[in-house]
């Protein structure tokens, strides 16, 4: 352990509490937290996914019937490369031209590639994909031509991920914000949902499909699989307390190996004492910090006495 000897007793009683949340059970978590509230969002989210998919036009259809086809389809999206039309123009200055040509992998299903370019169609001839080529001519700057092509191969892929189509199309109706329940540490050492009196952040649990993001990503991942399974909730509950217990036992081995988990800005909002940072870590953060900076340049000038007065003062007004 890297703390020094004043607060290493501090630091393991938070880095005990942190395994002890870790050895919880789904129950003693949920207990802790709104399970109604989860519950009501999960069920929500499905009856809103079915409903897209299945009272949506003929692309959503398809994948009504074999909802496991989304994965695949994002999995084809993230394989393609695109085709630009890009003039230099100065050193670190593009053009994009009209033209953008889409090339497939090999093997991949004929209906999906349908699709595609159909969607590609589409975006070629939206405003979205004009409002891209008129930023990258207009306001960007790019080290070479390579990561412009890098930048413009994401922005399309945005537009045609399945997540896209059915949250932000112009046919899609409007979705349900992601609902994030934060977690926290409180003064106690408890798991708590309340930010008041809280000495740490622990985790945001993201709750419902994140509808900026592929159904690639871990979140959406396992909500989509889950709706494809037809599993109840208890399967994404279950994931929810996986979550929190692995980043508390994450957060108890960080305390221990780690010389500070806190800095003197947790201690300046009241989020934790001095008794978790180490001599060093205070001599370290009150150096960069603005208000101490502003206090040294006060007597910067001063004598080496007149430094050692200032600095008896400070410390006797403190412990008034």
């Amino acid at each position: 352990m890297k703390s020094s000897k004043d607060n290493s007793n501090k630091i393991l009683d938070l880095s005990l509490s942190l395994k002890n949340i870790a050895k919880m059970s789904d129950d003693e978590i949920l207990s802790k937290i709104n399970k109604a509230e989860i519950e009501k969002k999960i069920e929500s989210e499905f009856s809103d996914l079915y409903a897209r998919l299945n009272y949506g036009d003929d692309f959503l259809k398809i994948f009504a019937e074999k909802p496991e086809l989304i994965f695949e389809y994002e999995k084809i999206v993230k394989s393609l490369t695109f085709d630009f039309n890009i003039t230099q123009i100065t050193t670190r200055k593009f053009k994009v031209g009209d033209y953008l040509s889409v090339i497939f992998p090999e093997n991949i299903d004929k209906s999906l590639k349908t699709k595609i370019n159909v969607r590609i169609k589409e975006f070629k001839e939206s405003s979205d994909w004009k409002s891209l080529i008129y930023y990258v001519e207009a306001n960007s700057r790019y080290e070479s031509k390579e990561k412009l092509i890098k930048y413009l191969h994401k922005k399309v892929k945005e537009h045609l991920y399945f997540s896209h189509y059915i949250y932000h199309s112009k046919k899609s109706s409007r979705h349900d914000r992601l609902k994030i329940i934060d977690l926290y540490i409180d003064k106690n050492k408890s798991l708590s949902c309340t930010k008041k009196d809280h000495l740490l952040e622990l985790i945001n649990i993201k709750i419902g499909i994140d509808d900026t993001t592929s159904f690639l990503s871990p979140n959406n991942k396992i909500f989509l699989k889950s709706f494809i399974e037809n599993e109840t909730n208890k399967f994404l509950i279950k994931n929810y307390c996986d979550e929190i217990r692995k980043k508390a036992l994450k957060v108890s081995v960080k305390s221990l190996t780690e010389e500070s988990i806190f800095t003197i800005s947790d201690v300046e909002v009241g989020s934790a004492t001095l008794d978790y940072l180490s001599d060093d870590v205070i001599k370290s953060d009150l150096r960069y910090n603005n208000s101490f900076s502003e206090l040294k340049n006060i007597i910067s000038y001063e004598s080496k006495e007149n430094k050692k007065r200032f600095a008896d003062i400070i410390t006797e007004l403190l412990l008034e």
